[in-house]
Order: C-alpha cells, then sequence, then structure tokens
C-alpha cells in the first residue's frame, strides 16, 4: 500500500460516483515506484498522466478507505492528478483551508468531465 500524502477534492454533483482530484507528494511518490519496479516519467506533470502511477495511487486510496470502512458511495472511482496543490494563494482554499468547491469545480471542469465521461471503465488523465 502507498502512503503518498495528497492533496484531495472530490466531486459527485448529479453523478452516481465520485471522483477525485488529488496532488501527490511527488518525492515520496517516485521513492515508491523506483521501488516497486513502476517506471517514472521524466517529469511529475507525465507521471499524473501515467496510468499505472494513477492506478496505484487510486488503489492505494481504495483501500485506506475501505479500512476505515467507507460505504462504497463514499469512495471516489477515478482520479486525476494535477501538479498544482490547493491554496489559499490560487484560490483553492479559503484563509481557514477548507476548499472553495466552486473554485475547484470552475478550473479543473474539463478534467472533471473527462473523469465522468470515461465512465467507470476509462483512465484518469490530469490537466
Amino acid at each position: 500500500q502507498l502512503a503518498c500524502p495528497l492533496d484531495l477534492g472530490c466531486h459527485s454533483v448529479f453523478q452516481s460516483y465520485l471522483v477525485a482530484l488529488g496532488v501527490p507528494d511527488f518525492v515520496h511518490l517516485k521513492k515508491h515506484c523506483e521501488a516497486n519496479g513502476i517506471p517514472y516519467p521524466e517529469d511529475n506533470a507525465a507521471a499524473c498522466k501515467d496510468p499505472k502511477i494513477i492506478k496505484v495511487i487510486l488503489d492505494s486510496m481504495t483501500a485506506v478507505a475501505k479500512g476505515h470502512k467507507l460505504h462504497s458511495f463514499e469512495i471516489p472511482k477515478k482520479l486525476a492528478l494535477l501538479t498544482e496543490p490547493f491554496s489559499v494563494d490560487n484560490g483553492l482554499l479559503t484563509p481557514s483551508f477548507k476548499v472553495v468547491r466552486a473554485a475547484v469545480a470552475k478550473q479543473y471542469k474539463s478534467e472533471i468531465d473527462a473523469l465522468y465521461a470515461a465512465g467507470l471503465g476509462g483512465s484518469s488523465s490530469d490537466k
């Protein structure tokens, strides 16, 4: 199981399942990939688009969620990895570090739409 901290936001307006946007700890992710024989791309942006890396993180998130006895509808089914963390400076967090959902939904609309458009069998990708 990958212990890789993520900045995470989930979205499910008018959908039957959750999708998540996350920003991995790239140093930790690269070490995990190297230790487990997963080729790490030339840069972090490419890593965010790599289906094998996305699957490793999503599988780990799912295992942790199930270990905490979350219901299936509470567990994201798809994941897009991002390179820029949510912050107060970029308007995605409030000064009390709460996610500004409307701003995230607007800024990452194409990523969220792509996750849902691919359906549960499709792959995830980054901006």
